[in-house]
């Protein structure tokens, strides 16, 4: 009979590749919500700090295996009700809000016949402009995410999970 010598070694060093990619990009992401979640905390405004210490929480990052892939699935935001009662106003910091002045009508919930009713402002309240903090942090953490999936990374994947791999830098 003829054959192929050393497929099952090959099938087998391409098991390895995969696991040795999932495993990797596993890390990776839970280290990039982590860098986010700092980044973020660093880039809100601060008066009293509720907001900040909110970001920082270690409930902030909630890490579980994707019911698709089997992967991580890793969870970054105001998860718990804790966290959204300490920091609930950070949504008008992160888009702002809008301005009123004296005399304009102003939303104020529905009736019981479930029509809007409506308040005379009294008083003018000022626009607040936006201070993102959020959005910036998870859009430099997606920046981050595709340069780490470049052509090298692979590479060294491949090399480490045939057999190639340099010992020496290895990691």
């Amino acid at each position: 009979m003829s054959g192929i010598l050393g497929t099952e070694d090959l099938h087998r060093k391409f098991d390895t590749f995969g696991m040795l990619m999932k495993q990797r990009i596993d890390d990776k992401l839970e280290d990039e919500a982590k860098a986010a979640q700092k980044e973020a905390a660093s880039l809100v405004p601060v008066h009293t700090g509720r907001g900040r210490d909110a970001l920082l929480m270690p409930e902030a990052i909630k890490v579980d295996r994707s019911r698709d892939t089997g992967g991580k699935r890793v969870t970054f935001g105001f998860i718990t009700k804790a966290m959204r009662d300490a920091a609930f106003y950070l949504f008008w910091v992160e888009f702002g809000t809008k301005g009123y002045q004296v005399g304009d009508q102003r939303s104020s919930g529905v009736d019981k016949k479930g029509r809007k009713r409506f308040r005379k402002m009294k008083r003018h309240v000022p626009a607040r402009a936006a201070q993102p903090f959020f959005r910036p942090a998870i859009a430099n953490m997606m920046v981050r995410l595709k340069r780490e999936r470049d052509f090298k990374t692979v590479v060294d994947a491949v090399k480490a999970a045939a057999g190639f791999a340099d010992k020496r830098n290895s990691s």
